[in-house]
Order: C-alpha cells, then structure tokens, then sequence
C-alpha cells in the first residue's frame, strides 16, 4: 500500500500551522520521497497536501463522509466509490504494478451500498477499466 495520506487543504499556511502543531514534522522529500508531512512517532507514514479541485472537479463532494473523531473534530473522507475509481485510474498509469488494482479490489470487496452507476461512470473518468472489478455498462 501506499503508506501515505492525500489532503486537500484550502489554506497551505493553515495547513503547515496545523501539522506542525499537531507534532508533524515537514518532510522535505527526505524520508518519503515526495515532500508533505509525517509524524515522528509514525515516520513510515507520510502526508501530502495535494493541490487541485477535488477529484479534479469530477468527483460529487456531496457523497463524502464527515467522521468525527474528538469532540468538534472531524475528517472528511472521500466516498468509498471514488477512491475505487481513483485506484483504477492509477493502476492504468502505474502499467505492470499491481498494488493500486490490489487496493481497488479490496475496497470494492470491503463495501456495503455501493451505486454502481456512479462508480462505473467514476471509474472511467479516471481513464480506469471497469472490467477490473467485473462491472460492465448498464
């Protein structure tokens, strides 16, 4: 797997305030090879503010799901189906290396109430075969 967390953040100084704050330390390409952020109590986990609209402006942000985790404290997870299509539009890119269409399998396989029309529809807008998971149009 990856080992690493996509953060889509509005404000970059806001977000630098906040991981420095919260412990993190900044990553400077050094350990994960990509810059971002990581924890020193977890260094083998890093985390990057990525830039962009949110799925590239494809993706539906009223399907994500808001967790809280501490009292008023919360995370905003991208839906189950667009990350799945995100894992299969990167195992296109990624040619010969099987972990990303691992990672899709495994969340399909892992989700309840999925709208497959959605997913199918996402799925190729990453550039990404349906076929991977056994969904064919309509």
């Amino acid at each position: 797997m990856s080992a690493d967390f996509d953060v889509v953040a509005g404000d970059d100084t806001a977000f630098d305030l906040a991981m420095a704050a919260a412990g993190f330390v900044d990553d400077e390409k050094a350990l994960h090879g990509q810059g971002g952020w990581y924890h020193p109590g977890h260094p083998q986990f890093a985390v990057e503010q990525v830039s962009g609209g949110y799925f590239d402006g494809r993706a539906d942000k009223a399907r994500c799901l808001k967790l809280t985790v501490r009292d008023d404290a919360a995370i905003v997870l991208p839906a189950i189906e667009d990350m799945i299509a995100d894992r299969l539009g990167q195992h296109e890119v990624a040619g010969s290396d099987m972990s990303m269409l691992e990672q899709a399998r495994a969340l399909y396989a892992l989700a309840e109430g999925l709208d497959l029309a959605y997913l199918y529809r996402r799925i190729v807008e990453e550039s990404g075969n349906p076929a991977h998971l056994g969904l064919s149009e309509g």
